[in-house]
């Protein structure tokens, strides 16, 4: 009985690929639509009637800053697989790409999912194979990452280690972009938020 309700008939198999020829066409002009945006971003081209893209992507077409800039990475990231021949055919698949820092990686990340897929080439094994690159390229604690917060300080040595932090960082916007990564941001992030997490109000 459970065989038979799991089995389909062989012209409901050629209806399944036609829904699926569809699907999979639609899918794909997420490309299509990331380069046309990418396009209008860098370009400025939305400026004769909008102050920003921002407001362009949501006044002309009700799409969020967010999914916007979310179609314009994962189109990024699927140009900067060039030298693959097979490529990301779905938004799912190559936006866990969009995290890893550079080209190389991408690469590196999505030519390890092509090769280590049991069979079609899903969003969860791209995602899976994303980490297992972000964990062997985890970069280690260095002397630029601020030092852990004591548990429960005073608002003075709280503000006193906010400061030292700031001064850091303004410090750093001289040096140029390219020495700058989410993994430097991250630290930062994480130090103020330490900061204000264990600072005692009594």
């Amino acid at each position: 009985m459970g065989d038979l309700a799991h089995t389909i008939s062989e012209m409901e198999t050629h209806r399944l690929a036609k829904c699926e020829a569809v699907v999979e066409r639609h899918l794909a002009s997420f490309i299509e639509v990331g380069s046309a945006l990418l396009e209008i971003r860098n370009g400025r081209l939305y400026r004769s009637e909008y102050e920003t893209f921002e407001a362009y992507c949501k006044e002309r077409w009700g799409m969020s800053r967010p999914r916007a800039y979310q179609l314009v990475a994962a189109t990024e990231a699927v140009g900067n697989l060039s030298t693959i021949v097979d490529k990301p055919t779905s938004e799912a698949q190559a936006r866990p790409l969009t995290r890893l820092e550079t080209p190389d990686l991408q690469r590196e990340a999505w030519q390890e999912a092509v090769d280590t897929a049991p069979g079609r080439i899903t969003a969860a094994h791209v995602e899976r194979t994303v980490r297992q690159v972000e964990a062997r390229y985890q970069p280690e604690a260095s002397e630029d990452t601020p030092e852990k917060t004591p548990r429960s300080m005073g608002h003075k040595t709280a503000l006193i280690k906010i400061a030292e932090i700031v001064a850091d960082l303004h410090e750093r916007t001289s040096q140029p972009a390219t020495l700058w990564s989410s993994s430097h941001i991250k630290r930062y992030v994480d130090a103020l938020v330490d900061i204000l997490s264990n600072t005692s109000y009594d």
